[in-house]
């Protein structure tokens, strides 16, 4: 169902994902897998030089993001289509819509989550204050 479905959705959701992935120069996703679906979360990060592995870091949280984002959303999709529009299928503009919203909606957390570590830090450095 993640990769070879009959419904276009999820044929729809990969290509969105490949071009974002391929944007930058010498990334190429390929076909995706259900092996690439189930192991992009154990993908870390390996190098000695830091500029490097900050860079690589980045990119496998971002690959991380990617897959597994885009893997839930097919199977959300899905489970609509199924259960909620009795077999419907879900419209290229409607699935293009849902993927730009899990794609943005990840970043906006990660930056909701960062700003709070950094007060909840500076709050424990003075404690004599209130924030």
């Amino acid at each position: 169902m993640l990769t070879k479905c009959e419904a276009p959705t999820q044929s729809e959701i990969w290509t969105l994902t490949r071009e974002l992935w391929e944007k930058k120069p010498g990334k190429d996703l390929g076909e995706i897998t259900v092996a690439d679906i189930l192991g992009s979360p154990a993908i870390k990060e390996d190098v000695g030089d830091k500029q490097l592995k900050e860079s690589q870091s980045w990119e496998n949280r971002f690959y991380r993001i990617l897959i597994t984002k885009s893997a839930h959303l097919i199977w959300k999709i899905r489970c609509e289509r199924v259960i909620r529009n009795e077999g419907e299928l879900a419209t290229a503009n409607e699935v293009q819509s849902k993927w730009l919203a899990e794609m943005n909606l990840r970043p906006e957390l990660d930056r909701k989550m960062k700003n709070q570590k950094i007060r909840d830090k500076g709050a424990q450095k003075e404690p004599g204050k209130v924030c």
